[in-house]
């Protein structure tokens, strides 16, 4: 004869499976900048259009980082305790372009998009 199981083992058995199947549906990775979500065909991005976020080398001071912001059209909205500033873009100004423009900045150790969470 088979040997009997316990019910509670089958129930965490049921139990580990449901949660790996939740966990791979739950598991997506964002989409790249500028392509579909998936929501009735709509393009929406992974990251808020017009923001970015940046960090200055320690050395660079309150002139070269004023300087940044001015080539970008764009106001620091928050600073971070890592020392990285969230910025809002003013206007006439793509994200992508800001990013291009400042990732060449030698003040500049990274600009990238704000992806959403």
């Amino acid at each position: 004869m088979f040997p009997r199981r316990s019910p509670l083992r089958a129930s965490l058995v049921c139990l580990a499976v449901v949660f790996f199947i939740l966990l791979s549906i739950g598991n997506t990775s964002p989409a790249p900048p500028g392509s579909p979500s998936g929501q009735g065909g709509r393009a929406t991005p992974a990251y808020v259009p017009g923001e970015l976020l940046i960090k200055f080398k320690d050395e660079s001071g309150p002139s070269e980082r004023a300087n940044a912001r001015a080539q970008v059209n764009a106001q620091r909205l928050r600073q971070f305790r890592s020392g990285a500033e969230h910025w809002k873009l003013a206007g006439g100004e793509t994200t992508e372009s800001a990013i291009a423009r400042l990732q060449n900045n030698p003040d500049v150790i990274y600009a990238e998009y704000n992806y959403r969470v």
